[in-house]
């Protein structure tokens, strides 16, 4: 096996040693409504292969102006018009999936990796490597059998995480020679091959090697490999320039290079950095001195360009593709991974981020320096079709999108108020709940909420209470449905940071975008979630499937709970904290739902249409306090992304046979009767509707939703509430107040 091993090492020696290029592809769809322009979609078809001529005359060939783009698309013609901005017809069918277009080239050329000697390097750069990576490196002949026994009693004896045994010049052979599989077979033949290159190579001419070849991340598609284009690329300088916490910096995240990556974690990175130096002062190769002085710096990376598209993107496929591949398969193993991200919908959710955010500086100065996230999932699959994790990714690469975990406050309502109408299947939209001030015992504490206006109704509908985001009424749903429960109808959405406190009722836990997202897919999925899911597949230099993310749908609630629930967040968009989106030209049957945390802190707001659910959260990363509701700060960038989408549907959600529309008095809130003077239609389930009618209005007598609503009440009468008199606006016909107007959209959460 040796000598096999030393014709590999000798064949590869003799030939340049980088990989060949893959690439990161997404895919390119065109649709009435998506705010594009011609030109958009002419790069999107240059970047997919097809080919831009005069006159179109064979499959590939489109030509286009700025009012129309002509495909020959295989066997079909297809003519796409444009007008104020945005994609006006296609034709010959109302919707075209072109071939996939590629976001990014993901392999290192040599020319960009430039390699370095070892003569040019700082004494600290190598060193810092070692007491990472193989302290023993020097005195080991390829194979260290000392560190390979070290390794197997930490795993056996230690606190979970697994500690490798691999030599530098193992590592090197598994990179060069080897597939990241796991298997005896292939660990016997990665010995063979450090042996092997032990023999032929010193010593040095191997760390040189290592160092111009160790993966070393992935930065907006590009794959970081050797110590010089990590340089450049994580601090602007040169190998031989890199000071000691820099070079520190880059030893302490190969091991995980993406969960350690400066520009998207950089507390982790700063953590990891630091071990290195304690490494370091332990073998007696740097003094305690200056390693407290180092540790007491900041960590500084270079401002990245962020010139390739769709750099969150790209950055998140790699990093999921490597989760499970191994770090560096996709930079170093020329793969194809394409996304399930719509390349022309990413392009309008950047503008709207963008947009939104400086309109919000103009208009609000506490928010300038504010970030923002938006994640687009296509509900029936779970396809993310677009996200943006921040302001700029040249000022910041960490992803809000998915690794932003903030409290999501009044987005889980909308989640209560399902969990509430799947358990208790007598409860209906105009369902009453008490709205009056209430203290709760918790931790031997006091706990009084309060709602966002600071006022009490009395008694509102569950539909006005959600529609108005009320948080007193949100506390009774959530005693009703039982804090055990309701943490366990969370957790089963993905949202598992939920517990079973009264806090937990007006959303005091921490979620990102993508969770929330991910979440809200049980409402146009008709009480089915499904998980989110980025990349559609990995194929192999060879053409071979190397992975797809798999989906998982899952039943959360049944079609009835939740095409009820579906009926109050459309209210929530007609007269609720939702209205505002119509300023900005969303139109259709949508749902949503504000978010706002305690002083502003986080502004959100998700929502959906039966292609579509976005969420989108506005604030600050640490230190500073956004002041705005979700309706103010979120909800703008919402409904421009959402209005630009093409993907609004006035169709809405299909109601289950079960669920009925019944007229309902607006004086009452009983079945209107032929003498009631106003009405609305309202929705229930069939076994809830009864047959009376108003009595207000009507001679005879009512006892259908009335008397449940009635039963409800008393059930959500906890023993320990302490109930204080009525205050604030009188009280008046519920279905009157929830369709008029609010003075300020600052009230609305």
């Amino acid at each position: 096996m040796i000598r096999e091993a030393l014709g590999q090492v000798d064949a590869l020696l003799a030939r340049p040693l980088w990989a060949e290029q893959g690439q990161v592809t997404a895919e390119l769809w065109v649709m009435p409504g998506v705010g594009v322009g011609s030109d958009d979609l002419a790069g999107g078809l240059e970047r997919a292969g097809y080919s831009r001529v005069r006159h179109p005359e064979q499959a590939g060939d489109f030509s286009a102006d700025s009012k129309r783009v002509f495909v020959r698309d295989g066997d079909v013609d297809v003519l796409v018009t444009f007008k104020d901005g945005a994609i006006a017809t296609v034709s010959p069918q109302s919707e075209h999936r072109f071939k996939a277009t590629e976001l990014a080239g993901t392999g290192t050329s040599a020319e960009r990796r430039q390699p370095i000697s070892m003569s040019n390097l700082p004494e600290h750069v190598p060193l810092a490597v070692l007491a990472m990576e193989d302290a023993r490196f020097f005195q080991h002949p390829g194979v260290d059998a000392w560190g390979i026994l070290r390794a197997l009693m930490v795993n056996i004896i230690g606190d979970g995480h697994q500690q490798g045994g691999s030599t530098l010049t193992q590592q090197l052979a598994k990179n060069l020679f080897l597939t990241p599989e796991r298997s005896l077979e292939r660990k016997i033949k990665e010995l063979a091959l450090a042996v092997a290159l032990e023999r032929r190579l010193s010593k040095e001419e191997i760390l040189e090697l290592y160092l111009n070849q160790v993966y070393l991340g992935a930065v907006g598609g590009v794959g970081v490999s050797g110590i010089q284009q990590a340089a450049q690329v994580y601090f602007g300088t040169s190998a031989r320039r890199l000071s000691l916490g820099q070079a520190a910096t880059l030893a302490g995240i190969i091991s995980a290079p993406n969960r350690y990556s400066p520009i998207r974690h950089p507390e982790r990175a700063t953590e990891r950095r630091n071990l290195v130096l304690r490494r370091m002062v332990d073998l007696e190769w740097l003094a305690p001195g200056d390693r407290g002085e180092v540790v007491s710096t900041p960590l500084k990376v270079r401002r990245h360009k962020g010139h390739r598209r769709a750099p969150w993107v790209l950055d998140a496929a790699i990093e999921a593709v490597e989760r499970k591949l191994g770090e560096g398969t996709v930079s170093e193993g020329a793969l194809t991974v394409q996304t399930t991200v719509d390349a022309l919908l990413q392009q309008v959710a950047e503008r709207a981020v963008s947009e939104g955010l400086a309109a919000l500086r103009r208009s609000h100065k506490g928010a300038v320096g504010a970030q923002a996230a938006l994640v687009a999932l296509d509900p029936k699959n779970g396809n993310v079709i677009a996200m943006v994790g921040g302001r700029d990714y040249a000022e910041s690469g960490f992803n809000r999108a998915i690794h932003g975990k903030r409290q999501v406050g009044s987005t889980v309502k909308s989640l209560s108020w399902l969990a509430l109408l799947e358990s208790q299947p007598e409860v209906s939209p105009s369902t009453m709940v008490p709205d009056e001030p209430i203290e709760r015992l918790f931790n031997d504490e006091i706990w009084a909420p309060e709602n966002y206006d600071g006022e009490f109704f009395g008694e509102v509908t569950l539909e006005e209470a959600l529609a108005t985001s009320r948080n007193i009424p949100a506390v009774h749903v959530s005693e009703m449905q039982g804090l055990e429960s309701l943490a366990g109808f969370l957790s089963g959405l993905g949202l598992g940071k939920a517990k079973p406190y009264p806090s937990t009722a007006l959303g005091a836990f921490d979620a990102s975008p993508m969770d929330v997202a991910a979440a809200y897919t049980v409402f146009p999925g008709l009480g089915k979630a499904v998980s989110p899911r980025l990349v559609k597949s990995v194929r192999l230099p060879d053409g071979q499937e190397g992975w797809d993310q798999r989906v998982e749908k899952r039943r959360i609630a049944g079609e009835e709970a939740a095409f009820l629930t579906h009926t109050m967040l459309a209210a929530t968009m007609q007269h609720g904290t939702g209205r505002g989106a119509s300023r900005h030209g969303v139109e259709g049957v949508v749902g949503g739902k504000t978010g706002t945390t305690d002083g502003g802190r986080d502004a959100w707001f998700v929502g959906y249409s039966p292609r579509m659910v976005v969420a989108v959260w506005v604030g600050f990363d640490k230190g500073k306090t956004l002041g705005l509701t979700g309706a103010q700060a979120a909800l703008p960038i919402w409904s421009r992304f959402v209005a630009a989408s093409g993907r609004m549907d006035d169709t809405g959600l299909t109601p289950p046979e079960t669920v009925v529309e019944v007229p309902i008095c607006t004086v009452s809130g009983a079945p209107a009767a032929e003498a009631c003077p106003d009405s609305v239609s309202a929705w229930f389930a069939e076994r809830t509707d009864g047959e009376g009618v108003c009595s207000l209005h009507d001679d005879g007598m009512f006892s259908g939703t009335r008397s449940i609503i009635e039963q409800l009440r008393q059930k959500l009468q906890p023993a320990e509430q302490t109930a204080k008199p009525t205050e604030g606006r009188a009280k008046r016909g519920f279905w009157r107040r929830l369709r008029g107007p609010v003075d300020d959209d600052s009230r609305e959460e």
